[in-house]
This record gives C-alpha cells, structure tokens and sequence, in this order.
C-alpha cells in the first residue's frame, strides 16, 4: 500500500473501482478483435493484414462522422460497421480469383496504401494526424458486451454450417473446385464479418479514447491477435480465456519493482519479448505438426 500513501481510503477505493472498470473494458475489446480474427486467420487459415485497416477506418469514420457532422454516436457505429462491410466486400472482389495468393499479399498493399492516405490527408486533421474529443458511446461496457454476443453468436453458428465447414478448408480451394463446391459465399462471409466487427472494434475504440491518428494502423495489433487467436487453437471459446491471458500478463508486470532510475520501459520490453517467444512457440508447435503428418 505505499502506492497509496496520502490518499483516503474513498479515493483509493475510486481508482480501483476505475482500474478493474478499465480492465473490464480492455478485456471485451480484445475478445471482440480476436474473434473476428480467429474466424478468418486460425478457421480459414487466412493471414489479412487488412484487418487492421478494417480497425483503422472504422475509428476514423466514428470520428469524423461525430466531430465533422450532426451524426449521433450510435448511427455513426452502425456506420462504420457498413464501411467495414464495404471495404472487406471489395477485398472479396478483387481476391476471390486466387484467395490463396492475392489475400495476404493485397490486404498488405491495402492497409500501406491507407496508412498513408491517412497520413497524408490534411483538410480534416489540418495536418496534425489525430481527431481530438470524440463523443464517447453511452454504456461502452453494456455496448461491448452486446457486440461480444452477437460475434460470438453468428461464428459460432456459422463454423456449424455447411458454409463453415467449406471455409476451413480454403487451403484446398483446387480440390473443392474440382468437386463442384462453390467456395466463393463462405469467403465472402469470413471477410465480410471478421472487418465489419473489426471496424466497429475500431470505432468503439476511438469512442472510449476520445482520441485517434493513424498509430493504431501498427502491426502490433496484429502480432497480439496471432498470439491470442493462437492460444485458443481450433475453438472459439477459447479466444475469451486467451485474451484474459494476455490482458493479465503486463498487469502482472506492474507489480514488478525495478530499482534502476529511468527504465521503467523495461517492463514493456519483457513484454514484448514473451509475446513474441509465445508467438514462436506457438508457430513453431504448429509447424511441428504439420511435419508430422
């Protein structure tokens, strides 16, 4: 309790009250970004890049549609969970004649040619790169927890389904043409879902900040999603588990003393260094098993 020291006990109790509040939050935004994720990358074993600009345009698009308009901040989600669906149906169309080449390597051009889009465009920023004082959605957590949901409920059910099941096996795309499938629905639905959710992530994301530019288009997000959607292996499920993991470790990390003057940073360099042996780990345990058989 050192920490605490020359505060009262109702203020202590107020901060912690917010810090699990924030934990709260944090938590059911990463298990909203994983599932999508888990859908397209760890279901359909298709690596998108273009999930995180799918993220990037629907924080912008909240954004702009909140501060530059007369929008209310529940059409302007509604809103950027269309552009998402917009967006990824355009990356469908311009893919689906080779999914298996063009999808990493198109979805990776998309997202540089974004990125600097963004970086680029002055008239609404006036040059500086971020949109300031976003209004913030009414009950985030009760908001979070109905997207969570309904996520949840629609791949759940759609891993069920003949589409599904066509859709775990995209890395066949030959032999299921060969046989008459037509691949092209289930494709189109895994792109579509996992960017639209990942727009909205994005848009709730700049909500709760109140803040944007384009530093959240950094693959960071990706490596943690590969580490989270990796841990929950074949089961949805277990991305909420997963997430709570990885939430958890640089808690833990917080109650970590270093003596040494000015490296507090160090903290957020052994995290970074055990997610990527997490991420090695768990990619070269895959590999491993594929040799295998």
């Amino acid at each position: 309790m050192d920490n605490y020291q020359g505060f009262t006990q109702a203020q202590i109790k107020i901060f912690m009250n917010d810090y699990l509040l924030n934990l709260i939050i944090n938590y059911l935004f990463l298990v909203l970004g994983s599932m999508g994720f888990w859908l397209i990358y760890r279901w359909s074993k298709i690596l998108n890049f273009g999930h995180i600009t799918s993220f990037g345009l629907g924080g912008y698009c909240y954004a702009i549609l909140t501060t530059q308009t007369i929008v209310n901040p529940f059409t302007a989600l509604f809103l950027s969970f269309i552009l998402g669906i917009l967006v990824n149906s355009i990356l469908f169309w311009v893919t689906k004649i080779n999914l298996k080449l063009n999808i990493s390597s198109f979805s990776f051009i998309l997202n540089i040619f974004c990125y600097f889009l963004v970086i680029n465009s002055t008239k609404i920023t006036n040059g500086n790169l971020g949109i300031v004082n976003i209004p913030a959605i009414p009950n985030i957590i009760l908001a979070l927890l109905s997207l969570v949901f309904l996520e949840y409920f629609i791949i759940s059910n759609f891993i069920k389904s003949q589409c599904g099941i066509v859709a775990k096996s995209f890395n066949s795309q030959n032999l299921l043409s060969n046989l008459g499938i037509n691949f092209e629905p289930s494709y189109a639905f895994v792109l579509v879902i996992s960017g639209g959710f990942a727009s909205v992530n994005g848009a709730l994301s700049a909500s709760f900040i109140s803040y944007i530019d384009p530093s959240i288009l950094h693959y960071g997000f990706i490596f943690t999603l590969l580490i989270i959607v990796n841990l929950a292996h074949s089961r949805l499920s277990q991305v909420f588990l997963s997430s709570f993991l990885i939430l958890l470790i640089p808690e833990l990390l917080r109650l970590i003393e270093i003596p040494i003057e000015n490296l507090s940073e160090l903290k957020n360099i052994i995290f970074d260094l055990l997610l990527l042996f997490l991420l090695y780990s768990l990619l070269n345990n895959q590999n491993s098993k594929l040799l295998s058989k």
